[in-house]
């Protein structure tokens, strides 16, 4: 299994769940229609910063970006993601995803359910004697996860262009943190995740085309009532504490963690779409802030 495929295992806490699991969900305040995925924040004194919504995809549909996006990427001084990609962070999301010591995930899940992450994640070209050292809430996401092509989604894409450019590069969080969202929850609990991804498996492809589909259209309230209908589905207390820690508690570290490059100005800041919307996300965290947010695109 490539180490760019184990990175983008680590890039999808939040936002390509919502696919395959009914887990991460935002309720969007009020009755507005909130429309966008690259954003200009700005500030008296300060020279303006974007931010742009991914989905962390190598979905051609996603990938090929219109020219303002790219042209606002060229322009900028630096270039933020939610992890650092270079190669000694793909090394360590590789080995946080594995089991310590001799352990195997048959043991922990039992055979049938094993049986059953083997067979269906075959379908995706992850062999075996990779599966049975994964964590159970590694196995669930991948499970989440569309059928990669390349292993090298937007996120990424956009990260080696920065560097090609010979931009600054800043990560948002670290591996450890985005890791810990998962690891809080008991083995009973990811269990039921891993359930719930299982069951929803075949109806990924269809969902990942409706989760497309709204991002094409820059429809963040769309992609939220998405991600409210699947979390309808599920255990509503543990989908209400998933997205506590996997959405709203990293909003406000990541608000926290792009400051800076804000106060330098003219950065670009790439991050989960769903991680803009709502009351407690990105957009209207900045705006408390004391910024001016506006769609671009």
């Amino acid at each position: 299994m490539r180490i760019k495929q184990l990175t983008f295992l680590i890039l999808v806490l939040a936002d390509l769940l919502l696919q395959g699991s009914a887990y991460v969900y935002a309720r969007q305040p009020g009755s507005g229609q909130q429309t966008g995925i690259l954003w200009q924040v700005e500030r008296p004194g300060l020279r303006p910063s974007y931010i742009l919504g991914t989905v962390h995809t190598d979905d051609s549909r996603v990938i090929n970006l219109p020219q303002i996006i790219r042209q606002k990427l060229r322009q900028a001084d630096s270039f933020v993601a939610e992890l650092m990609l270079d190669s000694f962070s793909m090394q360590e999301a590789n080995q946080l995803m594995f089991l310590p010591g001799g352990q195997k995930l048959e043991t922990l899940i039992g055979t049938q359910r094993y049986r059953r992450c083997v067979e269906l994640l075959a379908q995706n070209g992850i062999p075996p004697q990779v599966i049975e050292r994964m964590k159970p809430w590694a196995v669930m996401v991948m499970l989440s996860m569309p059928r990669s092509r390349t292993g090298i989604v937007l996120d990424h894409r956009l990260y080696q262009e920065a560097e090609i450019q010979g931009k600054k590069r800043y990560g948002l969080e670290t591996n450890r943190e985005q890791v810990a969202v998962f690891e809080a929850f008991s083995l009973p609990q990811q269990m039921v995740m891993l359930d719930d991804a299982i069951k929803e498996f075949d109806r990924l492809p269809a969902v990942f085309d409706e989760l497309v589909h709204y991002y094409l259209q820059r429809d963040l309230t769309g992609l939220q009532r998405l991600s409210e209908k699947y979390m309808l589905q599920g255990d509503s207390l543990l989908a209400k504490s998933f997205k506590q820690k996997a959405l709203l508690d990293r909003n406000y570290r990541m608000v926290r963690r792009m400051k800076p490059r804000l106060m330098e100005g003219n950065s670009f800041i790439a991050v989960g779409a769903l991680h803009l919307p709502g009351d407690e996300g990105i957009l209207r965290l900045l705006e408390k802030e004391g910024y001016r947010v506006t769609a671009v695109y």
